[in-house]
């Protein structure tokens, strides 16, 4: 990931085959996650994109409400639903 310079958003919706995020905090110009229906993988799965320098924005659905807020919470960064409009603009 970390030749994709030009990699900006990554949007992973209900891909049970993926493990393991940490390859993405590779990525130089990452600014924005979507991780949608991943009820497998547990909150400290985003750990490995805690302080990462680029990312500012993270929707995380883990599959349950304590899971997807306590992902958040690590992560510290707004989800897209903070942002007043379209998070795609942000």
């Amino acid at each position: 990931m970390r030749a994709l310079t030009e990699l900006r958003r990554v949007h992973i919706e209900t891909m049970k085959g993926i493990n393991d995020i940490s390859p993405l905090a590779a990525a130089p110009n990452l600014r924005d996650l979507v991780l949608v229906d991943m009820g497998h993988l547990g909150a400290d799965a985003i750990d490995c994109l805690v302080g990462h320098p680029t990312l500012r924005t993270a929707l995380v659905a883990l599959g349950s409400v304590k899971r997807n807020k306590a992902a958040q919470e690590r992560l510290g960064l707004p989800s897209p639903e903070d942002f007043k409009g379209n998070w795609r603009d942000v």
